[in-house]
């Protein structure tokens, strides 16, 4: 019996694990489709939260981190919360926060790029997004 729960929590975990891949490889596509180069990064992300993420480098310089909840009502408090929070120290980089599913999308930008246009591109972006 011990066995058999041993086995069921190692496939749970394995298909679990699994689906975040896929997610992070569906996310990758797309916005390479899109004509965005991502380069995974090994540094932690400007925004750290306790979920599981990577962090890309794009080939303008800014930034790309995506998390991944539960599900889309954690994506989109956790979304909330960040935008309450602003923080003045983000004078150098502005983050745009984009919610798909249980996927949280944090665009990372420099001031001068930061405008509507931009904004609305990566909106639609991440609204054509299929996840698994």
């Amino acid at each position: 019996m011990r066995r058999i729960s041993i086995s069921l929590l190692l496939l749970l975990c394995l298909c679990g694990c699994g689906r975040e891949a896929q997610i992070y490889e569906r996310v990758e596509a797309h916005f390479a489709q899109s004509g965005y180069t991502l380069r995974q990064k090994q540094e932690a992300p400007p925004l750290q939260l306790p979920q599981p993420h990577r962090y890309y480098g794009l080939q303008d310089g800014d930034g790309l981190a995506v998390y991944l909840f539960p599900d889309g009502k954690e994506a989109r408090q956790a979304k909330l919360k960040l935008e309450q929070e602003a923080s003045l120290e983000w004078d150098f980089l502005i983050p745009l926060y984009f919610v798909k599913g249980p996927v949280l999308i944090v665009y990372f930008t420099n001031p001068a790029k930061a405008k509507l246009p931009l904004f609305e591109k990566l909106e639609r972006l991440v609204q054509r997004l299929e996840l698994p």
